[in-house]
């Protein structure tokens, strides 16, 4: 894979401001969190395949498309790297009021090299303090800050999608199914050396993400909405049958979406989160897929005593799906 030199990346994001005046523009919308890096695992558009990526994806254009300094994407919900590369742009193109960079990094969780993801990533950081908001495996963050050791106070926050308490994990269905906790399973080196890092750590669990079912009527209402409430309404049905015959709670949980909730200024107090210890360790795997290996868990200790401290995040406000739902079209 061809990669691209450090000082070419900041010369070509150079330019692309000068060119398109996007990083400047003070007409789009921004967060007061300071500005976001996302890197995700994008499948929308796959049968069978999660959507839930391209609503966040989506929900960051529409919130705060003036923060996000740049894409990375990784292994993940789905391992082609050029599908992933290629919705992306798309969805940018179509729902992005700003032309934004895209780096693919990962192929799997053994490519521990540099890529051009980890390079434009490192490029970001040191111009500037960056939240990294992360839907998918770690292994493009963990790989940046091995290579480039140096930035890691450069990391005002990393959300991560994933996490869990260890008392439990949530259960839906009858027979009742607990979800895996895919992106920390799927890449635990990354995950490992992520909590020894140091940087400031929020865990987005299922514990939170599945407090919001998106039914076929919130399909049927984003299909008549503005914006892109029609590409949503009508991609992601064929997503919503599959998790309704599963789980039988009459739609799917939008995992992603919290992630860039979390970010949100006008969702974020909608979001309760604590400060908890957290710790990595070893454990027998308790979700559906019921894998003879021991998985790794990245948790919050039912003793309290932790390796470090880290912001948990557990509970939703009422209302707060109403609202996202009208963020994603731009209400």
């Amino acid at each position: 894979m061809l990669r691209i030199p450090l000082s070419l990346v900041l010369l070509g994001a150079s330019v692309a401001c000068a060119i398109t005046a996007a990083c400047s523009d003070p007409a789009l919308a921004t967060r007061s969190g300071g500005n976001v890096w996302i890197d995700a695992d994008p499948a929308i558009g796959l049968r069978l395949h999660d959507v839930d990526d391209g609503w966040a994806f989506v929900h960051a254009f529409e919130a705060f498309p003036g923060s996000v300094k740049g894409i990375s994407l990784g292994h993940g919900n789905t391992e082609s790297l050029e599908y992933q590369e290629r919705i992306t742009r798309e969805l940018v193109k179509n729902f992005a009021p700003n032309s934004l960079p895209i780096f693919v990094g990962a192929a799997s969780a053994d490519d521990r090299g540099e890529t051009d993801a980890s390079i434009a990533l490192a490029a970001a950081l040191a111009k500037e303090p960056l939240t990294l908001l992360t839907m998918g495996r770690l292994t493009n963050i963990a790989t940046t800050l091995r290579l480039h050791p140096e930035l890691r106070s450069q990391v005002a926050e990393l959300v991560i999608l994933g996490g869990r308490r260890e008392a439990s994990m949530p259960s839906f269905g009858d027979p009742p199914l607990v979800l895996p906790d895919s992106n920390v399973e799927g890449d635990a080196q990354a995950v490992e050396e992520l909590m020894a890092s140091g940087i400031p750590i929020t865990l987005i669990p299922n514990e939170l993400t599945t407090q919001i079912v998106i039914t076929e009527a919130d399909l049927a209402t984003l299909a008549e909405a503005g914006n892109a409430g029609p590409y949503l309404g009508d991609i992601s049905r064929d997503w919503w049958a599959l998790n309704d015959a599963i789980f039988g709670l009459g739609g799917f949980f939008p995992y992603d979406l919290f992630v860039t909730m979390y970010a949100d200024d006008l969702l974020r107090p909608s979001i309760t989160c604590s400060d908890e210890a957290l710790e990595v360790v070893y454990g027998p795997d308790e979700s559906f897929k019921n894998r003879e290996e021991m998985v790794l868990r990245l948790q919050v200790p039912t003793d309290g005593q932790g390796t470090r401290r880290g912001r948990y995040c557990h509970t939703l406000a009422d209302g707060a799906k109403a609202l996202a739902l009208r963020r994603l079209v731009g209400e």
